[in-house]
């Protein structure tokens, strides 16, 4: 029954020195714990910017009533409910977090715990511009920036390699099938722990090494002029060299 009560174990000694009821007993009782007046707000939490704030883990016991407060300029659906949600201001997201109260009220006492609403910013993510690469040189991907995050991470859609997928600007180095195809997209992802991640890609053009194939005469007179030439290829610069001889005309063309 409810109230105060008081337990008195006693011991009985019935004579016997060997055989006696009194012999070694042993018992115990199991008390029921302390009902008490508790309050738990919740675990603290990471939010994104924009996202409300559902308080769906708190709970509390022997209260009379209860209330949420803020810290923050923030509103609650409803501030009287065990479980509300909260919508954080301008100002609350300006700040980066904000401190959520529950408290629970009894007979003359009151019992508070608090919740930390840490509120992040979406992550933001540019890979740079497309550019193009040689095929026997790696690329630096130094125009990639982001901002927001709390992880950086690199992919590509080839076979080539990055010397740290985790830096914002490492250096990717084609591989063999990238150099086949002509073509990778590099992809950059910055997360965090409460944000969609942020995706951006860059088109990354390899061009093959410079073959060239010279074409015209292999034996030549004195004082005679000849023409040279190697295919024009799209991109590509010329610079001829003789040896015993002069060039007259087409420095840095296919022909001479």
């Amino acid at each position: 029954s409810a109230g105060e009560h008081t337990l008195r174990w006693t011991y009985n000694k019935d004579y016997s020195v060997s055989n006696g009821q009194d012999c070694g007993w042993i018992d115990f009782i199991v008390l029921p714990p302390e009902l008490r007046m508790t309050a738990y707000a919740g675990p603290d939490m990471d939010v994104c910017a924009g996202d409300d704030c559902s308080m769906s883990q708190a709970n509390a016991a022997m209260y009379e009533s209860m209330e949420w407060t803020t810290s923050g300029t923030g509103s609650f659906d409803d501030n009287s409910l065990m479980n509300p949600v909260y919508t954080p201001s301008d100002d609350d997201i300006a700040a980066g977090n904000v401190v959520l109260t529950f408290t629970v009220h009894g007979a003359g006492e009151d019992v508070s715990d608090d919740v930390v609403i840490s509120i992040m910013q979406e992550p933001l993510a540019f890979a740079g511009n497309d550019a193009a690469v040689c095929g026997n040189e790696g690329f630096m991907l130094s125009e990639a920036t982001a901002e927001n995050y709390s992880s950086i991470e690199w992919t590509s859609d080839g076979d080539g390699s990055f010397d740290d997928i985790s830096l914002l600007n490492p250096v990717y180095t084609p591989g063999a099938n990238d150099i086949i195809n002509g073509t990778a997209m590099l992809t950059l992802t910055a997360a965090n722990a409460a944000c969609e991640p942020a995706v951006s890609g860059i088109n990354i053009t390899i061009n093959p090494l410079p073959e060239p194939l010279i074409s015209g005469e292999t034996e030549a007179c004195a004082y005679n002029t000849y023409t040279y030439s190697t295919a024009e290829v799209a991109g590509n610069s010329y610079e001829w060299t003789v040896n015993g001889g002069s060039i007259l005309e087409g420095q840095g063309s296919a022909t001479v």
